[in-house]
């Protein structure tokens, strides 16, 4: 005897559906909760590093921002930086001089007050000035020489630099400063 599709009615019976049990879909969570515990610390590292470039990256960008703008303006700007204590991490901003020959907010997002995140050291060699320390940069192009060093709990360090009045700051792997004497 057939049924209506014309296999015989004892294969019709006998097919299963097409679909998952619940223990195998208990098993396939399983081994996904394993994977993600597995790869939670890595994916922590990964984040701490992440902080630590995303940092120097925003440092970059304002020394390369404040070189441009004091030549194109024809005035001073300057990066100034605070240092950080226990429970309050290291800050840095940029100033712009005035009209009336003071520093005062550069007027754009970029002259906000930013901080280190945490876990994130940071530590600076640039010249000491009477008023605060900072890094100078004149309409004329030049620049203070100085050292930004910005620290990971990982052990991350990335070392922005300016190697002469003359030059940009940019980062440089521990290899190049040493070699340049930094």
């Amino acid at each position: 005897m057939n049924s209506i599709t014309g296999m015989p009615i004892s294969k019709v019976a006998r097919r299963r559906p097409v679909a998952f049990t619940l223990l195998e879909l208990i098993l396939v969570l399983a081994i996904i909760a394993v994977i993600v515990a597995m790869s939670i610390p890595t994916l922590h590292g990964f984040a701490q590093g992440r902080r630590t470039t995303a940092c120097a990256d925003q440092i970059e960008a304002l020394t390369q921002y404040a070189h441009t703008q004091a030549i194109t303006r024809g005035t001073t700007y300057r990066l100034n930086f605070q240092s950080g204590g226990a429970a309050v991490p290291a800050s840095y901003w940029l100033t712009v001089q005035q009209d009336d020959g003071q520093f005062g907010p550069t007027g754009d997002s970029l002259g906000l007050k930013f901080q280190t995140p945490d876990g994130v050291g940071l530590s600076w060699t640039a010249p000491q000035q009477q008023d605060g320390q900072y890094i100078q940069f004149l309409p004329n192009g030049r620049t203070d020489q100085a050292t930004i060093q910005i620290r990971g709990t990982n052990g991350q360090l990335i070392i922005i630099a300016s190697p002469s009045a003359t030059e940009l700051f940019k980062v440089m792997t521990p290899d190049e400063a040493r070699a340049l004497g930094i």
